[in-house]
């Protein structure tokens, strides 16, 4: 998310947050590998990391830190009502069309779909949604 421009990243990412935080930190001039080498060193993300993957609730193996990860995370975001793929590897936010705040859920879903049918023998991804709670 480090990479969003500036008319993005202030609607998408809450300034008060520590995603909002750290970015605001990082230099307009770092590019992505040192990004995500500041984000790597961060301190604060790694005791969020293991306070979330120790807690009693995850039922996952944490693994090793010898394991061999081959994995890439992407994020897919509604800003302004446009559908944008957020991919630290790539120098800009990439455009899938509009959407709606109802609507998100399903459009995102068929970028997804073209994703898995560029490799349908591959099992290993994981989909998360990040979004408010509702308050009754």
């Amino acid at each position: 998310m480090g990479n969003l421009p500036e008319h993005i990243s202030k609607s998408a990412i809450a300034s008060d947050s520590w995603l909002g935080k750290f970015y605001s930190s990082c230099s307009t001039e770092l590019d992505p590998v040192a990004k995500a080498e500041k984000l790597e060193s961060d301190q604060n993300i790694e005791r969020m990391h293991d306070s979330a993957t120790s807690d009693s609730s995850n039922q996952t193996s944490r693994g090793s830190l010898d394991d061999s990860v081959m994995t890439h995370f992407i994020a897919l975001v509604n800003v302004d009502g446009g559908l944008y793929e957020l991919d630290g590897r790539k120098v800009e936010p990439v455009k899938h069309g509009e959407t709606t705040t109802y609507g998100f859920l399903k459009d995102a879903c068929k970028v997804v779909e073209k994703f898995m049918k560029r490799d349908p023998g591959e099992l290993r991804f994981t989909i998360m949604a990040l979004c408010p709670t509702t308050e009754e």
